[in-house]
Parts: structure tokens; C-alpha cells; sequence
């Protein structure tokens, strides 16, 4: 219940009122299973799973990342966010104004064991031509 109120509250925040429809299609029954990482450039772009608005991907926070890095934590990406995917071969797309879309195209055998790293490097973005 906890998860899901701070996920709930996660996204609320991500919105920032100028985002359209997003559907939850992931709770209790349906874990995210899907962990997408980006560059910053990308903190707030939309996370789609075959053409529905799941999520966003939110920037880390650089105070978090300097203590962690402090104590020999794995440097995180600078922004990050999850999704559900069921079972079967699904596309990922990362939207945000100013770039072209990133498409993914993953596969998931069981959505409740297996958890599949989606990542978006640098040379991945493209900004979009005027």
C-alpha cells in the first residue's frame, strides 16, 4: 500500500500539471518490471509500453547521489523510472519535446520473476530538426 501511494505521489509530482493522460497499469498484482535509465536530458520524457502513457522518468537527486558516492554506492544514471510490461514482446517508447522518440523493443517471459534494464545512452538522443 506503501509503494503504491509513493508511486502515486511520485507521478503527481513528475506531472508538473502539463501532462496529459497517464494510465497506472501496474500495483500489487503487477510489479514494475521494467527499470528504464537515461541521461538527464530526459528527466520528466514519458515512458510508453505499446502506445499507452505508463510513467515518467524522474532525475535522481544530486545530494543522494553525492552521499552514496561517498559511502561507495554505485553511481546511479541521472534519471531513471519503471513500468509493467506483461508477458510477450512489447515497445518501450521515451517521449520528450525537444527530441526525436526512443523506441525499445523488449521481451519478458514471466513479469513477476524476471526484471528487464532498458537503457538510453547519450548517442541514443537526438534532438529534433526545425
Amino acid at each position: 500500500m506503501r509503494r503504491t501511494a509513493l508511486m502515486l505521489a511520485l507521478m503527481l509530482v513528475a506531472c508538473d500539471g502539463h501532462v496529459g493522460h497517464v494510465q497506472l497499469v501496474y500495483g500489487p498484482t503487477r510489479p514494475c518490471n521494467v527499470r528504464v535509465t537515461a541521461p538527464r536530458q530526459l528527466d520528466r520524457a514519458a515512458i510508453a509500453v505499446d502506445g499507452t502513457q505508463t510513467n515518467f522518468l524522474i532525475a535522481n537527486e544530486p545530494v543522494a547521489e553525492l552521499v552514496g558516492s561517498f559511502f561507495g554506492a554505485r553511481k546511479r544514471p541521472a534519471t531513471s523510472g519503471f513500468c509493467y510490461v506483461p508477458a510477450g514482446t512489447h515497445t518501450i517508447r521515451i517521449v520528450k519535446p525537444g527530441f526525436e522518440p526512443i523506441e525499445r523493443v523488449v521481451t519478458v517471459s514471466d513479469p513477476k520473476s524476471c526484471r528487464t534494464e532498458v537503457e538510453i545512452r547519450a548517442e541514443d538522443l537526438k534532438p529534433v530538426s526545425r
